[in-house]
């Protein structure tokens, strides 16, 4: 899977809705936090997506996540015509 690499990328989550970008980005922590959006940050975080903004711009690796493969997989098990492995 290729990976990317942005040397800026700031976004601002004032939306209620999450949408994974394919460039990995920083996140400035903001008051306020429900458990949805609490958790999805660990996960970006996790995987490399994200990066608490420090103060200092740095480029990094990241590999976008493949949900469409991912979910086409799991179909195609249900329906017998793929196996595990």
């Amino acid at each position: 899977m290729p990976t990317r690499s942005s040397p800026l990328t700031i976004r601002s989550t004032w939306s209620p809705t999450v949408k994974v970008l394919d460039d990995p980005v920083y996140v400035q922590r903001l008051k306020g936090s429900s458990t949805r959006l609490r958790r999805f940050h660990e996960l970006m975080r996790e995987r490399g997506a994200t990066r608490r903004f420090a103060g200092k711009i740095e480029s990094w690796p990241y590999t976008p996540p493949n949900d469409t493969e991912l979910v086409a997989s799991a179909i195609r098990r249900a329906l017998g015509l793929e196996t595990v492995g």
